[in-house]
């Protein structure tokens, strides 16, 4: 090698002497061999798990930008071009994927289908649309636990 105008060049003898000065260090500064082993080890071993955990924060920010779901409860009284109307607005709205919409008792359905066997003992206030529209939005837009007593 050139080095400012002086030739370098590293003998093999002299590259083994300076691998066997190495291992006879180790061998003979012991602790400070451990030491320093262990100081790396456990380097290496933070530096890994904080990067796990970032890298599965970010997978779980990305799950949760994917699955966002909005619910808009529409006012009874309503007409069908208004919900039209609202439907065509929400629609143009940038990031939206898509606008469904259901009916209340499409709704009622899947919230006793959501409570399981509980869901059943909610089959009992079906007796109007109307009665079973109202609870429905009282349960939703007063945020009752799910755990209510059956009268």
């Amino acid at each position: 090698m050139m080095n400012n105008g002086v030739t370098t060049v590293m003998k093999f003898r002299t590259l083994k002497r300076h691998f066997r000065e190495g291992v006879k260090n180790i061998f003979r500064n012991g602790w400070m061999s451990v030491a320093s082993i262990g100081a790396v080890t456990v380097t290496l071993v933070l530096v890994s798990a904080f990067l796990t955990i970032m890298l599965n924060l970010n997978e779980m920010a990305k799950k949760v930008e994917e699955d966002v779901e909005i619910n808009a409860l529409i006012d009874l009284t309503a007409s069908k071009e208004d919900i039209k109307a609202l439907g065509k607005e929400i629609e143009k709205l940038d990031d939206i994927d898509s606008v469904v919409f259901s009916s209340n008792d499409e709704e009622l359905r899947k919230f006793m289908d959501s409570m399981g066997d509980e869901g059943d003992s909610w089959g009992l206030l079906i007796r109007t649309t109307l009665c079973v529209t109202h609870i429905l939005l009282k349960l939703f837009i007063l945020k009752i636990p799910s755990g209510l007593p059956a009268k």
